[in-house]
């Protein structure tokens, strides 16, 4: 009886290990935050909470890839892919596309960018000094 409990224990935690996504929970939910555009989201240099205008085309990610023709497909998936070093490239990916593209057998893991300012924002002041 043992060794049956413990076989199946073993088997539950190797299901678990296989069944979790490439995509990381910060990643996921900032996925969840560009495409809701109802969650607001906290500026800092305002120091208030603000809805998103509208969705974000795309998303700049890191890929941690594996084989020859990886960089291939995710071309044809439609990744641009911007910079590449050893195994390890930075792309721009369509918001839609961002688990499909995770869950290709080329991609060891995807990484999405934490912040992207938004178009013409800038980090300067007026006055020409950091915010």
């Amino acid at each position: 009886m043992r060794k049956l409990g413990f076989i199946i224990l073993c088997l539950c935690t190797a299901l678990t290990a296989f069944g979790q996504s490439k995509l990381d929970l910060q990643s996921q939910m900032m996925l969840l935050q560009i495409r809701n555009t109802a969650i607001p989201t906290y500026n800092s240099r305002t120091r208030s909470f603000e809805r998103p205008r509208e969705v974000q085309q795309n998303v700049m990610a890191m890929v941690e890839f594996k084989g020859q023709n990886a960089l291939d497909e995710l071309d044809a998936q439609g990744a641009k892919v911007l910079r590449v070093r050893g195994d390890i490239a930075i792309v721009m990916v369509p918001t839609a596309d961002v688990e499909r593209i995770a869950e290709l057998k080329c991609v060891r893991r995807l990484d999405a960018s934490r912040f992207q300012p938004e178009h013409g924002q800038s980090a300067l002041r007026e006055d020409g000094r950091c915010s």
